[in-house]
């Protein structure tokens, strides 16, 4: 783009709008997509449902490998386990949808509370399933 054209285009931006008060410099310097700034926060609940997860998560996978490692039956400390996680689950889901339906938060750890705490529950479902078939 020569210098003509670029004058051009600048006389053309400040005589279509009235008033305008930015100089031919800052027309040329002008950024695009600036950050615009926000109120928005991480909601406590939602992270505190992420690390339910995560807890109820291992709780499952501790009492599987138990019952892996003891034969294949369940003892009653697998069984606790699995309560213990089907409780934290519940919980973490409910403060997942309680952070979820808070204005101006970001939402990345309510829905990922939301999505691991229902995971674990379909998981502690399909344990249960089994558990009975067999």
């Amino acid at each position: 783009m020569d210098r003509h054209e670029e004058q051009t285009w600048l006389q053309r931006v400040t005589g279509s709008l009235p008033g305008l008060s930015l100089s031919e410099r800052q027309l040329r310097h002008r950024r695009r997509g600036r950050f615009i700034f926000t109120d928005k926060k991480h909601p406590w609940r939602g992270i505190f449902s992420v690390v339910i997860s995560v807890m109820s998560f291992s709780a499952v996978i501790l009492a599987v490998v138990l019952t892996v490692r003891g034969t294949g039956g369940a003892s009653a400390s697998a069984a606790a386990g699995i309560l213990l996680a089907l409780i934290y689950a519940i919980a973490g889901l409910i403060l997942g949808i309680l952070s979820r339906l808070e204005r101006e938060v970001y939402l990345l750890f309510p829905r990922l509370g939301i999505f691991l705490n229902a995971a674990a529950i379909v998981c502690i479902g399909g344990i249960l399933f089994l558990g009975f078939r067999a």
